[in-house]
């Protein structure tokens, strides 16, 4: 953290990166701990860090973690997915053989 500069004399940009690095670390954290929650596991809470390289390990782990549990509910998703599309497609061609059938019982019908 930069509390040895009053705020003051920090550089503007600092400041502002500051800012932004503490923004997207709240936003990080909600996210984190909301898919742990659904998913009934724990995350580590990397704010309470107060050294930056630990502060960026948990931040990396939780990272890594979400990005295994998106990969492996996308994974989950078209293992489902699948079955149902190849379902679908046989609804499909069954629908255009009795469609077949119907009109070809109407062409008969109407001749005789």
């Amino acid at each position: 953290m930069m509390r040895s500069l009053p705020r003051s004399s920090r550089p503007r940009t600092t400041t502002w990166l500051w800012v932004r690095l503490q923004t997207l670390e709240r936003r990080l954290e909600t996210v984190t701990r909301d898919l742990g929650e659904r998913n009934g596991i724990v995350v580590e809470v990397y704010t309470m860090e107060k050294s930056m390289v630990r502060r960026t390990s948990c931040l990396q782990s939780n990272v890594d973690f979400i990005q295994k549990l998106i990969s492996k509910n996308a994974s989950e998703s078209h293992q489902k997915l699948d079955p149902a599309g190849r379902a679908i497609d046989d609804l499909k061609r069954a629908v255009a053989i009795l469609q077949k059938s119907v009109s070809q019982l109407q062409a008969a019908e109407k001749r005789g």
